[in-house]
């Protein structure tokens, strides 16, 4: 072989390389976007759950809830729809 195509084929493998590096943190930072959102959502759903624990057993059964049903809602349990 040339000197010349023993470069070339190097440089085409560090580009591929390079290519493979790239894809792998692109896949890990939507992963990591993921688990963001996911986070972000279990914090507002916790944020919910402790403000429907505060309500009175009379504010609760105002929206159609029961104490035992705030803690289903806590644990996904018990979901209600509009």
């Amino acid at each position: 072989m040339h000197l010349f195509h023993e470069v070339r084929l190097m440089a085409d493998g560090r580009r591929q390389f390079y290519r493979d590096v790239d894809a792998l943190a692109a896949r890990a930072l939507a992963r990591l976007r993921l688990l963001g959102v996911a986070w972000a959502a279990r914090r507002q759903r916790a944020r919910q759950v402790r403000e429907l624990a505060s309500f009175t057993d009379r504010e609760l059964w105002d929206v159609g809830l029961s104490r035992a049903d705030v803690h289903g809602l806590e644990n996904g349990q018990l979901t209600r729809s509009n």
